[in-house]
């Protein structure tokens, strides 16, 4: 494999050791709130998008700090990975930057607003992780990539009536095109489960 592909698999492999600690996890989760997603070159798609979590160090802060990895279900195979001769042309990665206080008005929907918000409420996020595990993937239906622009993904947490858990993590994808403003949410499953999806290469590599 190349070194581009060891150190996408590496950070993911950090993830899974990094979610082990809860606390970390909410201190991580904290720094984050919204990300630009680009869809790589060669993204043949069967029916979904996987957007995983990983975590890399910050060279100047010499801290972790959450990098995501986006490759479609087609190339998330083992096989296919290890002889991709450029990561870049199957998988987009981008550092997390944004801190706490992004300012959600970009997003039209009144619900989507609330989920964004709510992801920002630190109680929240602990009231999650004390009943459940940091989950590792997102898998987000190729449909909602369709207008071939660049795109806005948006951390939030979706209130569930009638739950054991009163919220579950929700990312909210919204079309970053001029022509086109429509917000989008409730898309993303979170995995695990993975549900009837089988074949999730990157941490198939990462484990």
């Amino acid at each position: 494999m190349n070194e581009q592909i060891v150190t996408v698999i590496s950070s993911i492999s950090r993830w899974n050791e990094v979610k082990k600690d809860k606390e970390k996890v909410f201190s991580l989760w904290q720094q984050c709130s919204s990300f630009k997603v680009i869809l790589p070159p060669f993204s043949n798609c069967k029916d979904n998008f996987h957007i995983y979590f990983g975590v890399q160090e910050n060279k100047q802060t010499m801290s972790d700090t959450i990098v995501m990895h986006i490759i479609s279900d087609y190339n998330d195979n083992p096989e296919l990975i290890k002889n991709f001769e450029n990561a870049e042309d199957y998988i987009f990665s981008i550092v997390l930057d944004n801190k706490i206080g992004s300012e959600p008005a970009e997003i039209d929907e009144a619900e989507a607003r609330r989920r964004i918000i709510a992801w920002q409420n630190p109680e929240i996020l602990k009231e999650y992780l004390e009943k459940n595990e940091a989950y590792d993937v997102f898998s987000i239906g190729k449909d909602d990539f369709l207008l071939e622009n660049g795109y806005l993904a948006y951390f939030g947490m979706k209130f569930n009536k009638n739950q054991i858990t009163t919220y579950s993590p929700d990312l909210i994808i919204q079309n970053n095109s001029p022509e086109h403003s429509a917000t989008y949410y409730d898309l993303a499953r979170i995995c695990p489960p993975y549900g009837t999806e089988s074949l999730f290469g990157l941490q198939d590599l990462s484990s």
